[in-house]
């Protein structure tokens, strides 16, 4: 794994000093990382050097002085294989060799180049993969009652519980099932002893209370720049649906653009028919599917994860801990329909798998709005308005609810001869106009030509391997640097 790892740092493209001199630090969220990682590494606690969370950076600044353009090398790798450990711990207590447990999440981690790409780029969710898979090996191994040891085991459970948001804090989210899983099953067994949870919480304090220490001489005690950034674009959980079909299976009837990841990974609908049967398999696979399914709600309803940037922008980062799971839930649901322990999980994993395959065909295409009723898409006539002046622009639009900006609330595109503006956090209502010094450039239209709905209808599952479908391209997008 160690040298897969360091063949693919060496080869990839973005490499500083490989076809670019600064390579992946120019682009913004690297660049905000080594930024931090140095000035830490100078004892520079001044706010403007720090953007992201201080978790990875704090990591790197050992190195960052030392190692020059690749203070996050070891870092990277050594997550690489935490998350290895972490995650063979987990197969073996689901039944599988740890030769087996090697060989999932190689595949599932190196399978796709561009996805094992996002644990050679410096990101933030690389160590939080590391720390989610520990995390759950931990909770396994109490759910198990093998190791007797119980003040260790409740002492990492509470460190990698309290490490794991100071990297990234949305995934407090996927820690609380651990959590919750442990505590309910000391509540069954009777077995609920305040020491153990006081050596838990303990053990969460310490990094926390060292964060906050340094948090505090850096910013005081007010919200970040990136906390209020966040805050803005937010999360919602309308039309999520329609979100999970353009991110997974085809974005292509809205942003003529784009892959889905079960067009890259056709693989992963196993996992998916492996939900259900996780679900009612044991506790910890059951543990396991909760995690991704909370991953993938919280994940598919943040606002700005969108087809246009999940490969162009490289936010397939946010899947890097979730692959290995899904390898080992498409693995785990194989076994239930070969070699099942009883009949029983045979009709589970078969009627789980027939309804997935049935989900697969499903589209959800844009088909005219009816007159009155609320928009999911506009399409605007006109020229090429530009990239940057459309997709990072500030526009606005007013509708019979209020105003709808963009990024926040919506997303507006180039598309050929034209513009598209797609309604996230809420549909579109009635007659719109542009908020004044809002409007998108001369050449668009100001009135959009066509209304679209989100219409469903059964079709061929164009994510299957050689399953021919009309593909578009939009020229108006930046390519996608490696795919």
């Amino acid at each position: 794994m160690a040298v897969a790892y360091a063949a693919r740092y060496l080869a990839h493209p973005a490499l500083p000093g490989n076809e670019y001199k600064l390579g992946w630090w120019g682009w913004f969220d690297q660049s905000k990382f080594l930024q931090s990682a140095q000035a830490f590494a100078r004892l520079d606690f001044h706010p403007a050097q720090h953007w992201y969370p201080l978790g990875y950076s704090l990591l790197g600044a050992p190195f960052a002085l030392r190692l020059g353009s690749h203070p996050f090398f070891f870092i990277d790798l050594a997550a690489l294989l935490l998350a290895l450990a972490g995650f063979v711990a987990v197969a073996q207590l689901e039944g599988f060799a740890p030769l087996w447990g090697v060989l999932i999440f190689v595949l599932a981690t190196c399978g796709d180049g561009f996805a094992f790409n996002q644990w050679v780029i410096p990101w933030n969710t690389t160590p939080v993969a590391a720390c989610l898979w520990l995390l759950l090996a931990v909770s396994a191994v109490i759910l198990d009652g093998s190791f007797r040891r119980t003040v260790p085991a409740r002492f990492a459970l509470g460190l990698l519980a309290g490490i794991t948001p100071l990297f990234r804090p949305t995934e407090a989210v996927l820690v609380l099932p651990c959590l919750a899983a442990v505590l309910i099953h000391d509540l069954r067994l009777g077995r609920f002893a305040w020491r153990n949870w006081t050596v838990t919480a303990g053990a969460g304090l310490l990094p926390v209370l060292f964060y906050a220490a340094i948090y505090l001489r850096i910013y005081g005690p007010h919200p970040t720049d990136y906390m209020l950034n966040s805050r803005d674009i937010g999360f919602t959980l309308h039309d999520l649906g329609w979100k999970a079909y353009v991110i997974l299976v085809d974005p292509q009837p809205w942003f003529l653009d784009g892959t889905g990841l079960l067009k890259r990974m056709p693989w992963i609908a196993l996992a998916f028919a492996g939900l259900m049967p996780a679900l009612l398999r044991g506790r910890l696979s059951a543990l396991l599917a909760i995690m991704l399914i909370l991953h993938a709600v919280l994940y598919l309803s943040y606002v700005d994860m969108l087809p246009t940037g999940l490969w162009r922008y490289n936010n397939v980062h946010y899947w890097s801990w979730a692959f290995p799971a899904y390898g080992l839930l498409a693995a785990a649901l194989l076994r239930d329909l070969v070699r099942p322990v009883t009949a029983a999980r045979r009709i589970v994993a078969g009627a789980s798998l027939a309804v997935t395959v049935l989900l697969g065909c499903v589209h959800l295409d844009p088909v005219p709005a009816d007159e009155g009723a609320p928009a999911k898409m506009l399409t605007f006539s006109g020229g090429d308005p530009g990239f940057e002046q459309t997709y990072f622009a500030p526009l606005a639009l007013r509708d019979a609810s209020g105003e709808l900006d963009n990024i926040r609330d919506m997303r507006a595109f180039p598309v050929p001869f034209g513009m598209r503006l797609i309604a996230l956090r809420r549909d579109v209502r009635g007659e719109t106009n542009w908020v004044a010094d809002h409007a998108p450039p001369g050449p668009i239209a100001q009135v959009p030509g066509h209304r679209w709905a989100v219409g469903v209808r059964l079709g061929r599952p164009c994510w299957v391997p050689r399953m021919r479908c009309a593909r578009t391209i939009n020229d108006q997008l930046p390519p996608v640097p490696g795919l």
